[in-house]
C-alpha cells in the first residue's frame, strides 16, 4: 500500500514551521521594559510621561500611577528616552534580557529649578531688622493706644 501526499500539504507544513520558528525567534530576541516615572522635586508619579526606545518606533506613555510598559523591545543594550514637559529629559542605557522583562524606574527633575542633587534653590534674599526709635513715631504710638491722652489746645 502506497501513501500519497498532496504537494500543497507539504507547503502548508513548511509554512507553519517557518511561522512557528519566526515567532519563537522573535520571543527569544525581544523582551519587555516596564517601570514608573517619578518627579523628584514634587515626589509625585507622572502621568503621560513619554518613554521611547531610541532608534525604534517603540513608545509608551505613563498612566495615572506613573507606570509604563514597552513590549517587543530588542534584546541587548538599548537606550530609553524619557521625556516630560518642564523636566530634564533623560537617556538611560539598559540591557534587555531576551524573552524576559526588565524593570526600570526613572526619576526626573529640573536641575535649573531643583538643583542637580534635588535640593530646591531659591533666589537670594536679605534678612534685615530695624527698630523704630524715632521720637515722633513713639509719641504717635503712645497717643494712639493711651486711654486718656488728648491732642490739641486746652480751652
Amino acid at each position: 500500500m502506497q501513501t500519497y501526499s498532496h504537494p500543497n500539504r507539504l507547503w502548508h507544513y513548511a509554512a507553519l514551521f517557518v511561522l512557528f520558528a519566526a515567532g519563537l525567534y522573535a520571543a527569544v530576541t525581544t523582551g519587555s521594559v516596564s517601570g514608573r516615572i517619578l518627579n523628584v522635586g514634587t515626589g509625585q508619579y507622572l502621568n503621560n510621561a513619554r518613554v521611547a526606545v531610541k532608534g525604534t518606533e517603540l513608545v509608551a506613555f505613563t498612566d495615572q500611577t506613573g507606570s509604563y510598559r514597552l513590549a517587543g523591545v530588542p534584546a541587548g543594550s538599548v537606550v530609553l528616552e524619557v521625556f516630560y514637559t518642564g523636566l530634564d529629559a533623560q537617556q538611560i542605557t539598559v540591557t534587555v534580557p531576551p524573552g524576559r522583562a526588565l524593570e526600570q524606574d526613572v526619576e526626573l527633575t529640573n536641575a535649573s529649578r531643583y538643583g542637580a542633587d534635588g535640593t530646591v534653590k531659591l533666589d537670594s534674599f536679605v534678612v534685615a531688622t530695624s527698630r523704630e526709635t524715632d521720637g515722633e513715631a513713639i509719641a504717635i504710638n503712645e497717643q494712639r493706644f493711651a486711654p486718656n491722652i488728648r491732642s490739641g489746645c486746652a480751652r
